[in-house]
């Protein structure tokens, strides 16, 4: 059965997140969900409070860094594109987490030339927040950078003609949620409202590497703000037939998690078709991605109080598509993207059932 965005929440469109930070509540009788439904898109709550601190927090503040040590490299092509990300970012957000969250995001372009370390110029993480800081105030949950290095284009070669650029990712600053798999971690000396940082020093390297990708990178903007809250419950699959298989290595869905979309989620779920014998194959439109239930859940807009009708009981299967790993991070088991075959299924009650439900630390 395919349910489109408008129908799936017919209805509820006065159903809202919690008005206080460690509760929530709704007066709109749940709806019935079929069991079978395949989510066409995301559903879109237009309407939700604002909550931005504590449990259930829903709004957020990201900036935007270009952060160079030679400005002259860094074209006002490339400044336009960070700002066009900037400006279009959350719109991106608010559609991945269904409309159940936003985030204001801002722009800025500094010189941190002695903050880019070591050979292969990596960021120097707290040394490029407490710069920021000297000319922002510290009311951004997140921050974006966007490191730019001369050195890196003198170091090109054939193979890689635009110089070797480490690969990007988010650092945790602190964390004060229970029951997602992350370690409770407090707040650091010269910030109080930073929760993490993005590195993605790749969309620097080139500007050919821009040209019709901003679906690819807003994905990839998506996908390391994720890893804020996961993903982080469960193991990694290794066709046990008991337990959480919904991660491979250690951060990331399993990409035999069903993603209900016509694409893969931002954490990196999959979404699979019948090929009619009983077997799957990997079908992923290019898109605007949309989180997983899941990991909704983990984020705290999807809970026991705004459950959408019996959201959190519903299954989602998880196929069997290899790609597994050793523990030195090799892979021993190839992915078969056209011949998956259904392992074992998975709720949101189950994580709750196997991680205990989200609290909140206050003084971790």
């Amino acid at each position: 059965m395919n349910l489109s965005r408008r129908d799936f929440l017919k209805g509820l469109s006065m159903l809202t997140l919690a008005n206080a930070v460690n509760c929530g509540n709704s007066s709109v009788d749940p709806i019935e969900i079929p069991e079978d439904i395949h989510l066409e898109h995301v559903p879109f709550v237009t309407t939700i409070p604002s909550v931005d601190y504590g449990l259930y927090q829903n709004q957020f503040r990201m900036a935007f860094v270009i952060i160079t040590d030679d400005r002259s490299q860094v074209t006002d092509k490339k400044i336009q594109y960070v700002s066009n990300l900037s400006d279009n970012f959350g719109d991106h957000f608010s559609k991945a987490t269904w409309g159940l969250a936003t985030v204001d995001t801002s722009f800025d372009l500094i010189n941190l030339e002695s903050l880019l370390v070591s050979s292969n110029r990596k960021l120097d993480r707290d040394a490029a927040i407490k710069k920021f800081l000297e000319t922002n105030s510290d009311d951004y949950d997140f921050i974006t950078f966007f490191p730019f290095s001369q050195m890196a284009l003198e170091n090109s070669s054939a193979e890689f003609p635009y110089g070797v650029y480490p690969s990007q990712y988010f650092s945790i600053i602190k964390n004060q949620i229970d029951g997602i798999g992350r370690t409770i971690k407090g707040e650091p000396t010269f910030s109080k409202k930073l929760v993490g940082v993005s590195v993605l020093p790749t969309l620097m390297s080139s500007e050919d590497y821009q040209l019709g990708s901003s679906n690819l990178v807003t994905s990839g903007i998506l996908h390391e703000t994720g890893h804020r809250w996961g993903i982080y419950v469960g193991s990694d699959f290794n066709r046990a037939t008991e337990g959480l298989e919904l991660k491979q290595q250690g951060i990331h869905f399993y990409r035999g998690l069903h993603s209900p979309y016509s694409a893969t989620t931002p954490m990196g779920s999959n979404h699979w078709v019948t090929n009619g014998d009983g077997t799957y194959h990997r079908v992923n439109e290019q898109e605007p991605q949309s989180y997983h239930p899941i990991q909704l859940y983990c984020m705290g807009l999807l809970n026991e109080q705004n459950n959408f009708g019996g959201l959190l009981n519903r299954k989602f299967p998880i196929y069997d598509c290899g790609g597994i790993y050793d523990p030195e991070g090799n892979i021993v088991v190839p992915f078969n993207k056209q011949s998956a075959s259904l392992h074992s299924e998975v709720s949101i009650a189950d994580v709750i059932k196997a991680e205990g439900p989200r609290t909140w630390v206050e003084n971790p």
